[in-house]
This record gives C-alpha cells, sequence and structure tokens, in this order.
C-alpha cells in the first residue's frame, strides 16, 4: 500500500512537472498564485489585526504593505503582460480605486509598454498574414519601430501603396490569445476562493475578450462606430477608417490619426505652464493633491470648469498677440535701426481644456451607450488622442459591447436616480436589471451602484475600502448582452 501510495505521488508530481514544463498557462498561473497567494493573505491578515485600530494605524500598515508589493507586482506585470498589464491599464483609469503606489505604475502602462517583439518579427508578420511575397507588393515603406505598444500588439507607421496614405498597421503578438485565456482563467479561480462577488464581472469579462483576438472582429467594430458617430459628433471626435482588403484575424490596417494621447498632451501642455510659474508639473501636481485632501475642497462642475479654461485662454491669447505686436514693432523698427537682435514672439500660453474634453467624451460614449448601444469598454486616456486639427481621435475598439434597449433604459432610469439622490429609485431599476446583494440590503445596492457610476464619497465607502464596506456577494444577472 505504501509503494503504491509513493508511486502514485511520484505519477502526480511527475505529471505536474510535465505540464509546467509543456504548457506555458500552467508556468504564468503558478507564478500568479505564488504571488497572489502570500499577498493576499498579509493583506487579509493586516486588515484583521487592524480592525479596532484607530485610523492612522490602520493606514499606515495598509501603506507599508503597499510600498513593499507595488514593485513586486510591477516587475511581474512588465514581465508576464497578457491579462495582467490589460488590467493595469483598466485600474490606471480611475484615481481612487486602487492605492497611489500601485496607480503611480499602472498609470505609466497607459504609454510607457515596452515592446516585446524581436527585430523584423512584425514585418514577417504582415506579410504572412496578408499573403504577400514582400511588404513592397502593398507599403511603400514601412516603419520598423513601433509607435505604440501594448498589452495585446503593437502598431507600426506605413505608406500604402496604391494611394499614398499613412496608415497605422496593428499587429498582434505571437502567441498572445492562449496567454490571455490562460490569464483570464486564473483570476477566475482566485476570485472564486477569494472575492466571490468578482466572479460574475469576471465571466463577463472572460467572454467579452474573445472579440480582442480577432482583427477583423476590431475592424468591423470600428465601421458601425463610424457610421453611428461622425454623422453626429464628426466636427469634434474622429474615429480611424480600416482598410478591410488588408485587415486579418492578426493585422489591421487603418487610417492614421496624427497627435499625442491624451495623458501625453496634458502633461506637456501643463507642464510648459508649471515652466512660466517658475515650477514643475510635479510640484504642481503635488500641490494639488494636498488641496484635493483639506475637508472643505470641492470639485469643480465640469461645465464650470471648462468656461473657466477657455476665459484663460481667450485672455492669454488676447495677452500673446499684443505682446507679438509689440515685438514685431520692436523687430521692425528698432531692432534694424539700432542694430540690435531681434527678439522672438511669444509662443502659445493657451492650456489644454481638460473640462471641454471629458465634457465631450462623456457626451460622445453616452450616446453611444445608451443612444447606440454600441460602444468601446476601453476608453482610456491612452485610446484618445488630440488631433493637430482639434478633434479627438478615438482608436482601440477591440473591447466592444452591445447592449439592449431594455438594458439601456435601465442603466438611464439608474443614473437619473444617482443624480436626483433617489435612493429608492435607484434600488428598484437595480433589482428590476436582476442585481443584488447576497442579503439583499437597499443600503449596499444603492452604495455600490453609488461608487461604480457616480461618487466615492464617505457616505458610500463609509472611509473603508468599497469591498470591506459593502456585502460580500454580489451577483448579476446579465440582461444587457446581445453578442
Amino acid at each position: 500500500m505504501k509503494r503504491i501510495a509513493q508511486g502514485t505521488l511520484l505519477l502526480l508530481v511527475g505529471g505536474f512537472a510535465v505540464q509546467y514544463y509543456r504548457d506555458e498557462g500552467t508556468r504564468r498561473s503558478l507564478t500568479f498564485w505564488r504571488i497572489a497567494g502570500p499577498a493576499y493573505l498579509h493583506y487579509r491578515w493586516v486588515e484583521y489585526r487592524t480592525k479596532d485600530a484607530p485610523p492612522e494605524v490602520s493606514e499606515k500598515e495598509f501603506n507599508r504593505l503597499h510600498n513593499m508589493y507595488a514593485p513586486i507586482v510591477e516587475k511581474k506585470v512588465l514581465e508576464l503582460r497578457g491579462f495582467y498589464l490589460k488590467t493595469a491599464q483598466l485600474f490606471s483609469t480611475v484615481d481612487y480605486f486602487i492605492p497611489p503606489q500601485f496607480l503611480a505604475f499602472c498609470k505609466r502602462m497607459q504609454n510607457e509598454v515596452p515592446t516585446e517583439f524581436k527585430p523584423g518579427e512584425a514585418e514577417e508578420l504582415v506579410r504572412k498574414n496578408l499573403g504577400l511575397k514582400s511588404l513592397d507588393e502593398v507599403f511603400s515603406e514601412f516603419q520598423s519601430d513601433p509607435i505604440g505598444s501594448a498589452s495585446i500588439g503593437q502598431v507600426h507607421l506605413a505608406k500604402l501603396k496604391k494611394n499614398g496614405e499613412t496608415v497605422a498597421v496593428k499587429i498582434m503578438g505571437q502567441g498572445v490569445e492562449p496567454r490571455f485565456r490562460a490569464d483570464i482563467q486564473t483570476i477566475l479561480d482566485f476570485v472564486t476562493i477569494a472575492m466571490p462577488q468578482h466572479v460574475a464581472p469576471m465571466k463577463e469579462i472572460q467572454k467579452q475578450f474573445v472579440t480582442e483576438f480577432d482583427y477583423r472582429g476590431e475592424a468591423q467594430n470600428l465601421l458601425e462606430v463610424r457610421n453611428n458617430i461622425l454623422p453626429v459628433f464628426g466636427d469634434k471626435v474622429h474615429i480611424p477608417r480600416p482598410y478591410m482588403e488588408y485587415t486579418t484575424k492578426e493585422v489591421l490596417v487603418m487610417e492614421y490619426l496624427p497627435g499625442p494621447t491624451l495623458i501625453k498632451g496634458i502633461r506637456q501642455s501643463y507642464g510648459e505652464y508649471a515652466a512660466r510659474q517658475g515650477t514643475t508639473l510635479e510640484e504642481l501636481e503635488e500641490k494639488q493633491k494636498e488641496m484635493m485632501k483639506r475637508p472643505d475642497f470641492k470639485f469643480r462642475d465640469i461645465g464650470d470648469e471648462a468656461r473657466r479654461l477657455k476665459f484663460y485662454n481667450r485672455v492669454m491669447s488676447v495677452k500673446n498677440k499684443f505682446n507679438n505686436a509689440a515685438i514685431a514693432c520692436y523687430n521692425y523698427t528698432l531692432a534694424p535701426l539700432l542694430r540690435l537682435q531681434k527678439k522672438e514672439y511669444a509662443k502659445s500660453s493657451e492650456l489644454i481644456n481638460l473640462g471641454e474634453i471629458i465634457r465631450l467624451l462623456a457626451i460622445v460614449h453616452a450616446w453611444e451607450i445608451l443612444k447606440d448601444g454600441a460602444f468601446s469598454c476601453d476608453p482610456h486616456p491612452g485610446n484618445v488622442l488630440l488631433m493637430p486639427d482639434g478633434r479627438l481621435g478615438l482608436i482601440d475598439l477591440g473591447q466592444f459591447k452591445h447592449i439592449t434597449p431594455e438594458s439601456r433604459v435601465y442603466f438611464a432610469k439608474v443614473i437619473v436616480a444617482l443624480a436626483n439622490d433617489d435612493q429608492a429609485e435607484a434600488v428598484r431599476t437595480l433589482r428590476k436589471a436582476g442585481v443584488q446583494s447576497k442579503l439583499n440590503k437597499s443600503d449596499v445596492t444603492y452604495r455600490l451602484a453609488a461608487f461604480w457610476f457616480d461618487r466615492n464619497t464617505k457616505d458610500v465607502t463609509r472611509g473603508k475600502n468599497i469591498q470591506v464596506s459593502t456585502d460580500r456577494r454580489i451577483s448579476f444577472k446579465a440582461y444587457y448582452s446581445r453578442d
């Protein structure tokens, strides 16, 4: 009996070893559990140990954990990439969702993702996918260095031979799909054990990510959103046109939209503003964060903020024109007469009107969701471009969703109820839509809706992490999908 047990154990260990070395998904899953398991238990232990401690003590203990684990998680995210990198980009879009130590590196993932392609690999993948003997058959130029890199692939600039148009060529990395599927299943297994309230959303994400791995689907999404949005908002936003004849499962050729990403444009604009004030962007950011911590701090209405910046930019424009007129008089009168060096004209000192941009993005995405029922699920700042003509470029529609008219009505009613602070109506609507907490508490249901769609104030979170402050198990009956 002992030998049988030993033999069985040896077979199991041997089988796992073979699986580990042959299957990348198994290796990735083991790496995740090796990092996430101990970290999760460590956080839970500190949570239990400080549950009755003063807030400052609890905050100090958790900050120590954040400082310890953030560099470890960042290193592993960059090493594994895949769905972990995509998750970091998602978390980067909301400043209050994760601790600042983690948020800092997640924000960097919007624009600073290193390529994992080998030299010449991109060109070879495009050639094979398009069935070409040489890229010269389709492209008169093809840049080897990517202009962007993300969790699934990277983008290269090229010029079409048939019409000379500059295009963006999006290329999927090799082996990306099985890695993503393994990663999502691993996280689903983790939340099933540790955070069961997130199982339903993770299953929805798992189903939705199928569309990411076929660029032909993304090309169709681009066409659909172009047809829906451009007739209404075409003077304010633009969506790239796909070239269907050059698009395959792993390659997408589309119109190139010039301009920096929203994050890069904002940092450049406000960095120049900080320099004019004799300070740095980092110092301005720190000063703003300190102001936001004050109990009397109030956020401006987005419309008021847009109008305030519009007025500031008008004043600065008039000031620049006045200064440049004076400089022109000097350059063409005193300077040549006295043989003095001409002065440089003042550059534009207008700021990017972030309030106006956010308001426009909210309107466009609300139109997609509520009017069309077809919208991008991944509208993070890295997917918004500041085009030279003043329009916003909306790119990357791989993550895409359709929702039924019934669900659009539910969602609209919840938003209106939250705006009117009508707790009873918000709860009634959510329950009709299939959302309920483990104990079916109205207060928990309402605070969850407020957290996801409205605010994260203390009346919602009770000063705690959203997971701690609400019911543990949330089920969601998905009425919304027609995909």
